[in-house]
């Protein structure tokens, strides 16, 4: 499966307005704005954002009003906020009483902002790809770990040397410290397949030494390889792809978890505590996009759950995401 692919299953389990959490802000900037009607049921007005907030291009750090004081002014956090690709700004109706410290319909405000991680391309913050690329990274390697690539390659004895050992080089895909030898067949060809005997046999940094076989004579060695799933290569069987895309979710909801530990949710008062919040959230569904990818593969015993691919709410404290 191409790594496009790949990113795009991922995508739909970690979207890209909460993935977005983990990228750095760039410089601050301010986004003018001028107040729009209230509605009539909340009471706030809603202003259209530029492309990219819903895909979390975007942080918002707070709402200037009134602009132009010095020091600046700025409405407080339960005036305003993010909802999709607009602004939700509590203010008053054209020819309505005023309700202090807050705009009235007409006013210029501005929404003081940072691009996630410095740059924006195509509506999308930049760097996204990269914790995506990094976490299927992982889950390839977990999944190397349990479902190791097995191959062969055929090799020639040598001349043995002077310890009577015929030491053969490793095949031109092993990975020193990735790959593992599993067993040697000799001789070669028959069925069922013969083993040359363990202590016949050593694995070595630099290769093979094999006792009691004639220079020339063919050799088989069955090894495991790592996984590859990359822009150059995917080995992952298509059938494991779901438990590889589950471990890969789990990772990017580790970090997520970590990100948010005490942000609390917006649905709970201050003085409140918060026993489910984002962290709590994102941390079940790591634990289970891990139970998902054990029972996937057999290795649990147990049905596998489904991986819920709704986002937990956003967070109160900190930097407002959209």
């Amino acid at each position: 499966m191409p790594l496009a692919d790949w990113r795009a299953r991922l995508a739909g389990l970690v979207g890209d307005g909460d993935l977005a959490r983990l990228l750095p802000a760039g410089p601050e900037r301010a986004l003018p704005l001028a107040v729009s009607a209230p509605g009539a049921d909340t009471g706030a007005a809603r202003i259209a954002l530029p492309a990219g907030w819903e895909a979390g291009a975007y942080a918002a750090r707070g709402v200037e009003y009134p602009v132009g004081r010095t020091p600046r002014a700025a409405l407080p956090a339960s005036a305003w906020r993010i909802d999709g690709g607009a602004l939700l700004l509590q203010a008053t109706a054209a020819g309505a009483p005023r309700r202090p410290g807050l705009p009235a319909e007409g006013d210029s405000a501005a929404l003081l902002y940072a691009a996630i991680g410095g740059a924006v391309k195509r509506g999308r913050p930049v760097g996204l790809e990269e914790l995506r690329d990094a976490a299927l990274a992982d889950a390839a390697a977990r999944y190397s770990t349990d479902r190791p690539r097995r191959v062969h390659a055929d090799l020639a004895a040598p001349a043995p040397d002077s310890t009577g050992a015929a030491r053969a080089g490793w095949p031109a895909d092993w990975r020193p410290g990735a790959s593992a030898a599993l067993w040697v067949e000799y001789p070669v060809g028959r069925a069922p397949a013969a083993a040359l005997p363990r202590a016949r046999w050593r694995a070595l940094p630099e290769g093979l030494a094999l006792r009691g076989l004639a220079a020339g004579a063919k050799a088989r060695l069955h090894y495991a390889l790592p996984h590859a799933l990359d822009a150059a290569r995917d080995t992952i069987p298509a059938a494991d792809s779901e438990a590889v895309l589950a471990w890969a979710a789990a990772r990017l909801c580790d970090r997520l978890a970590a990100a948010t530990a005490g942000d609390t949710d917006a649905a709970i008062g201050a003085d409140a505590v918060d026993r489910s919040g984002p962290s709590a959230r994102w941390r079940r569904l790591a634990e289970d996009g891990r139970a998902r990818y054990r029972s996937l593969l057999g290795l649990s015993g147990r049905p596998a759950p489904a991986f819920a691919a709704a986002a937990p709410r956003r967070a109160r404290r900190g930097a407002r995401t959209a």
